[in-house]
């Protein structure tokens, strides 16, 4: 009986250090945590430029694999994105820069047009898009939620310069 007793004390006693060597490895991380010397941020900066450089290689890849129409869809998706979000000058600067000079001088101009044009749910129903030389026309239907059966009909334009690089004008 003895032997059983020893061996059930031995397994109880590591388990125990098991656990305190565990709350000792925890506290010492979280102490030391958030404490980077100054060569942890060089890399961890030189890290995330890499990153960013990998994810917009991946985006051209992935352009490069669609077909002409879902690249627009995407383009103009990532803008209506931006105007949903409240991200109004990551939108006005994917404006064509002659539309924006012509239409939309001032951020705050354009800011005002799309609060008052927009829902702030947009869903947006693409009925065709045609290729006309290096432009794309869109011509899409946005339904105005809360506002009857209203709908928004507007021809987009997108000028794809480069894959990843376009700009961006429509009919007001």
């Amino acid at each position: 009986m003895e032997k059983k007793d020893r061996r059930g004390l031995t397994i109880i006693l590591a388990i125990v250090a098991c656990i305190l060597t565990i709350v000792n490895i925890r506290l010492y991380i979280s102490k030391n945590e958030g404490q980077l010397t100054g060569n942890e941020v060089t890399n961890n900066v030189a890290l995330t430029k890499k990153t960013d450089e990998e994810k917009k290689e991946e985006l051209i890849s992935d352009l490069k694999e669609m077909n002409e129409r879902d690249r627009m869809e995407r383009y103009f998706g990532e803008y209506i994105d931006y105007v949903e979000s409240g991200e109004y000058e990551k939108a006005y600067n994917l404006l064509y820069p002659e539309f924006k000079e012509n239409y939309f001088p001032s951020i705050e101009e354009y800011e005002e047009y799309v609060k008052e044009k927009y829902p702030e749910v947009i869903i947006v129903d693409y009925d065709n898009i045609e290729r006309q030389g290096q432009y794309y026309v869109l011509f899409i239907k946005i339904p105005k939620a809360g506002r009857g059966e209203e709908i928004i009909t507007q021809n987009v334009v997108v000028y794809e310069k480069d894959y990843a690089e376009y700009y961006i004008s429509f009919s007001l």
